[in-house]
């Protein structure tokens, strides 16, 4: 495996403890090719479905990348995970300013709000 699909990897496996510990069912999604839906999948307190991407890598166009999550996953809501890693001194690469960010549409945003 890859240095970056480890990396991936280990943010995916991370995000869906953080879910699971707050009861939110959720699981890594199998990659599928032309048919993927997404990296992870969790059902919230009312049922409905979200998929995350989840990203960790140094640079992202995060209107493009949460664009194509929401055309392929298929979800009542989609959203963007996002950990920004950069190269330092060390071996492995870093977080950058805030350690995890979490990108979504305004649509899904006043969903939550309004709950």
């Amino acid at each position: 495996m890859s240095k970056s699909k480890a990396q991936g990897t280990r943010w995916e496996t991370y995000i869906v403890a953080q879910l699971n510990m707050r009861f939110m069912r959720g699981k890594r999604l199998p990659e599928l090719g032309a048919n993927d839906e997404g990296d992870i999948e969790f059902f919230d307190t009312h049922d409905k479905r979200w998929v995350i991407e989840a990203k960790a890598t140094q640079t992202l166009n995060v209107t493009r990348v949460l664009g194509k999550a929401r055309e392929k996953s298929r979800a009542d809501f989609t959203v963007l995970f996002w950990k920004r890693l950069v190269k330092t001194g060390k071996k492995v690469r870093q977080a950058d300013g805030e350690k995890e960010v979490v990108v979504m549409s305004m649509r899904d945003f006043l969903y939550l709000v309004r709950r």
